[in-house]
């Protein structure tokens, strides 16, 4: 059965992504073919409204109550010289395709909390989980990283750093939060 459907590129990421908004609701775990023809529903760039080659590309939806994976990673950020630990959300069908691109997000806890705050009981993972099975967001990766790890200050405690560089330079939690960490799960999530 043919759907009707809008297209068009975006080309602000490589492999350029072409957008596709069906006209109709999907069915859940169902394979679809998106033929793009050069007709009178031309496929267009977003950039700049041009006409796009004709295209062809086949997706699969989600089946109802998918459900993604939570696991505690580690790297060493360069700004901080020093393993930190964070929790990644990887979304339901992560892995499948290995061009797909998926958008981030990153939670930062507060005070006296750390990489394992977030998720505490799994509370991240089922409101995303829940979330991208309603339709309410699309399949989103999710970072929870910790801004107290490291050498303790005075040898005790190490809560003054949350998510700041400090004056000296010393601690650059802000460069970690802001730069590492999202190279990291860029290169390899």
């Amino acid at each position: 059965v043919a759907l009707p459907a809008t297209a068009s590129w975006e080309l602000g990421d490589y492999p350029p992504l072409l957008r596709v908004s069906a006209g109709a609701v999907l069915e859940r775990n169902a394979w679809y073919r998106v033929l793009a023809f050069q007709t009178a529903g031309t496929v267009r760039r977003a950039s700049d409204g041009a006409p796009a080659d004709p295209y062809e590309v086949t997706f699969r939806t989600l089946a109802a109550s998918s459900t993604g994976t939570v696991a505690r990673k580690q790297f060493t950020p360069p700004s901080l010289g020093y393993v930190e630990d964070y929790n990644l959300y990887l979304p339901p069908g992560h892995g499948v395709s290995p061009t797909q691109k998926y958008p981030a997000l990153y939670l930062l806890h507060g005070g006296f909390g750390d990489w394992s705050s977030w998720n505490s009981g799994g509370v991240v993972q089922q409101i995303v989980d829940r979330l991208i099975d309603q339709g309410a967001i699309e399949p989103v990766i999710v970072a929870m990283p910790d801004g107290n790890g490291g050498p303790a200050c005075f040898g005790i405690i190490p809560y003054h750093r949350l998510w700041s560089n400090s004056y000296n330079g010393q601690w650059r939690y802000g460069d970690y939060a802001s730069q590492d960490l999202p190279s990291d799960v860029e290169a390899r999530f």
